[in-house]
């Protein structure tokens, strides 16, 4: 069975992909489209993409390959992906969080990480959504793609992959949670610098300081101070 696998047109990819499972998790498997009809987004989100112009996909990645930790996972991934879009536009990559991609201030790419139990097997589903020739988003006015920020007009299928042979490659480069805090949080959108935050309906200034370990965004708030917050309980407007 091939361990990557191209459709036509699906609902989720992240659904999609359990029917290509094999019976034993010896490899990484992905597979990709270029017209998702009903993406999701990190905590319900919905990822919408244009017909023929994006990338909707995703891999399944076993536990027994992996670290079983849901932390870890979505720090590598989120790491992985960020490196791959970097290196193939050779530009700066951020990390908005949790784990938005931003490249010269726009959203380029968004991920979902479920955890799946198929056949007895546990596997980490890694779905991610790319921006790639698209070229209009007037209805989002935060988002663009790969060919508005870098002018680059990049082949589909070629990109897909070349995506998951980095994602596999990568998959063999097993760091430690510090380790990878510290990357992620050296790339981590805005960090340091002010911008305006809305929490509870009231509009304020911060500055970003970290990502801690347990996934809670640590801002310093113009007058609330030092605070934690888990995701949806702050909301950064850039």
């Amino acid at each position: 069975m091939p361990t990557l696998c191209y459709l036509t047109e699906c609902s989720s990819t992240n659904d999609e992909i359990l029917h290509f499972l094999p019976e034993h998790a010896t490899a990484i498997t992905s597979v990709y489209t270029f017209h998702q009809t009903q993406g999701r987004g990190t905590y319900g989100n919905q990822w919408q993409s244009s017909k023929a112009e994006n990338i909707a996909f995703s891999s399944a990645l076993p536990t027994t390959l992996f670290h079983d930790d849901d932390f870890w996972t979505m720090l590598w991934c989120t790491l992985m992906a960020r490196d791959f879009l970097s290196h193939i536009t050779d530009e700066k990559v951020e990390i908005k969080w949790p784990n938005d991609l931003i490249l010269k201030q726009k959203k380029i790419s968004g991920m979902l990480i479920e955890k799946k139990k198929v056949r007895n097997i546990h596997y980490y589903i890694f779905g991610i959504g790319i921006n790639v020739l698209q070229k209009n988003f007037d209805a989002f006015p935060h988002a663009g793609s790969l060919f508005t920020q870098t002018k680059k007009k990049l082949d589909l299928h070629t990109l897909a992959s070349d995506f998951h042979a980095f994602l596999t490659e990568k998959s063999k480069d097993i760091l430690s949670i510090e380790n990878l805090l510290h990357q992620y949080n050296s790339h981590l959108f805005k960090r340091g610098k002010i911008a305006v935050f809305e929490t509870n309906d009231i509009r304020q200034n911060g500055i970003i300081q970290m990502m801690d370990t347990n996934g809670n965004l640590i801002v310093e708030l113009e007058h609330d101070g030092l605070k934690s917050f888990y995701h949806k309980e702050i909301k950064m407007l850039y």
